[in-house]
């Protein structure tokens, strides 16, 4: 496994593996000291603020604290040293001991009108150079250490803890649970370089004045840094000049649109450089794999781009394994596979596409028989109940019957018997127009009798026969109907009359 692989993880003082003994107290970084002028730690640092915004505070010789690990043995403790009070010269010493190795210390001395500085380097530990297993394989060692670090020799000064970084190889036996990464810090390798999860396009070198971060700069537009991380959120510290004018950079988040952001020269504490300044900060992205990609896009002559290091927060493990059971991403494939698959991706879109056509059709002639059928059916009610056909009633009638009187009402006058057929159904109608015809039938031939008309004679005993249809027949050749003027019957159609 390569050096590449190595991860720089943060450890905050308030990480459950550092045990404090002595005289501590846990505060921030926005919290007021009046023997600082009531001022703050971030107020008063050019070296970015308080990380996490807690710190651990000693004003007394001899406080310690251990941290117990998994991982090389290189670890950096980073802290803010403090004057008090702040015209003071301020001396002390704090000295990093890595298992029963002899002891690393480093003194410091603060002379003012020097200001005090977070994120600065307190001490540091074992090598900047991953150490390999004894099997000669190129294996990097991974073991459990523990880092004592005391502070000592304090004079006129404080000291303030704030987070430690080592070196982890990725082990599947001790997963990330929402640790926070630090990507770039080339402390200790003297050069900037790109690795698997950071690369540098032309034109950067090394510049800025972060003490043993040796920071990428580049002042040529279009030069980017591509960072590609595993978590939900990426920050980017970097330098700004009191000595350059403005300038502009971009940052993009995979696929979507870059945003541009500003270089600008600090207003106050204008002798020193800023460093480890957020310039980048995007939060709350989907777990998973990301790319990050810083371009330089302003001007030559202005504030030159500089990167000290990026912050990644890793996945959790509930993320991770939720990562594990999802499909993983498709590499990005050629031309010619991307052809197949637009062309595969087509196919699908097709049959989803005539699927839906069918189900369409399906429904509209289901719908539409249902809705033919039950107007079949109230069709026939309405037929059956409004038209059913009555069948054929034959009256006989004789001749010798039609000289019974009309009906007269009590003035001697004819009785009016006609009824509205309009309001009746259709049997009905038919039965009152039977009546009426045969009432009309037999004036007609009592007049026909009385006037002694000589070109309707029905003669005695000849059997009319009125018919409440069409009154049409076929033919019939039997003796029963033998002509007008004989005997037999006469059959007479509804309303006949004749000319």
């Amino acid at each position: 496994m390569s050096e590449d692989l190595v991860w720089n993880i943060l450890a905050d003082d308030t990480d459950s593996r550092v045990s404090y003994s002595g005289s501590w107290n846990l505060t921030t970084g926005d919290t007021l000291y009046e023997d600082l002028g009531g001022g703050t730690l971030n107020d008063l640092s050019t070296n970015g603020i308080v990380f996490n915004n807690t710190v651990h505070e000693t004003r007394v010789n001899g406080s310690s604290f251990t941290f117990a690990f998994s991982g090389f043995s290189r670890v950096i403790v980073y802290g803010t040293i403090v004057a008090s009070p702040p015209s003071a010269v301020a001396n002390g010493s704090v000295s990093c001991q890595l298992d029963d190795q002899q002891a690393v210390q480093s003194p410091y001395t603060l002379i003012p009108p020097n200001l005090s500085g977070n994120n600065d380097i307190l001490c540091t530990s074992g090598s900047p150079f991953a150490l390999t297993s004894s099997d000669h394989t190129g294996q990097p060692t991974s073991k459990e250490h523990k880092l004592t670090v005391t502070i000592d020799d304090l004079i006129n000064s404080r000291v303030y803890v704030d987070y430690l970084v080592y070196e982890l190889i990725p082990d599947p036996d001790t997963p990330l649970d929402g640790d926070v990464l630090q990507i770039g810090n080339n402390a200790g390798t003297g050069a900037i370089k790109s690795q698997n999860n950071i690369i540098y396009s032309s034109r950067w070198g090394t510049g800025g004045d972060s003490v043993g971060l040796n920071a990428g700069s580049t002042s040529t537009p279009g030069s980017s840094v591509t960072v590609k991380f595993n978590g939900t959120s990426i920050e980017m510290y970097g330098e700004l000049s009191p000595h350059n004018s403005s300038n502009t950079a971009t940052y993009q988040v995979d696929d979507n649109d870059p945003q541009q952001f500003g270089l600008f020269p600090p207003t106050v504490f204008t002798s020193n450089i800023w460093t480890q300044q957020s310039l980048v900060n995007v939060n709350s992205l989907p777990p998973g794999e990301h790319t990050l990609v810083v371009t330089h896009n302003g001007s030559a002559t202005g504030m030159p781009l500089t990167v000290d290091y990026f912050l990644v927060t890793s996945l959790t493990t509930a993320e991770q394994q939720q990562q594990q059971q999802s499909p993983s991403p498709t590499p990005p494939p050629t031309s010619q596979s991307n052809s197949g698959r637009n062309r595969e991706l087509g196919g699908i879109i097709g049959g989803i596409v005539g699927g839906v056509v069918l189900l369409t059709l399906v429904s509209f002639v289901i719908i539409w028989r249902m809705k033919r059928r039950r107007r079949s059916r109230e069709s026939s009610a309405w037929e059956k109940e409004e038209f059913e056909p009555t069948p054929f009633v034959a009256v006989e009638l004789r001749v010798n019957d039609v000289h019974d009187h009309p009906q007269r009402n009590e003035n001697g006058n004819p009785a009016n018997t006609t009824l509205r057929v309009g309001n009746l159904k259709l049997q009905q109608e038919l039965s009152v127009l039977r009546d009426q015809l045969f009432s009309t039938d037999q004036l007609i031939q009592r007049h026909e009798f009385e006037s002694g008309d000589s070109t309707r004679e029905w003669g005695p005993g000849i059997q009319l026969q009125v018919h409440t249809d069409s009154g049409w027949r076929m033919g019939q050749d039997s003796g029963e109907h033998l002509n007008r003027h004989g005997t037999g019957k006469e059959e007479i159609p509804p309303n006949y009359t004749e000319v």
